[in-house]
């Protein structure tokens, strides 16, 4: 399985829980629509708001999964076609492919 990370920060004066309510609710279910057949996984994660987000390097990081290139290429594609507000609101977005391994701890292989 192929993983990409998409990692950004927001543009300044946009309200973080907004926009996160927004992402949520709004651009997730229309990215589903338009291209979530190109897909094998989909995660929408937020640097903690009760921590210290400004600490982390992003605000925000969205995991996608895919089965082969092909359906990588095609979903970027099909995802550019969404027309939101999604782009005027972030900064420094960047994107890239990365190998995963998953480690379990010895409390997790239980029989």
């Amino acid at each position: 399985m192929l993983k990409t990370l998409c990692q950004f920060n927001l543009q300044s004066g946009v309200d973080p829980d907004e926009f996160w309510h927004t992402l949520v609710e709004d651009h997730a279910p229309a990215t589903l629509a338009v291209a979530g057949d190109a897909l094998a996984g989909y995660l929408l994660n937020r640097s903690d708001a009760n921590g210290a987000p400004a600490q982390a390097p992003y605000q925000f990081t969205v995991e996608l999964y895919f089965d082969s290139v092909e359906e990588r290429t095609r979903f970027l594609t099909q995802v550019e076609t969404i027309d939101d507000d999604f782009d005027a609101q972030v900064q420094g977005f960047v994107a890239y492919a990365v190998d995963e391994l998953v480690m379990r701890t010895p409390s997790h292989h239980r029989g």
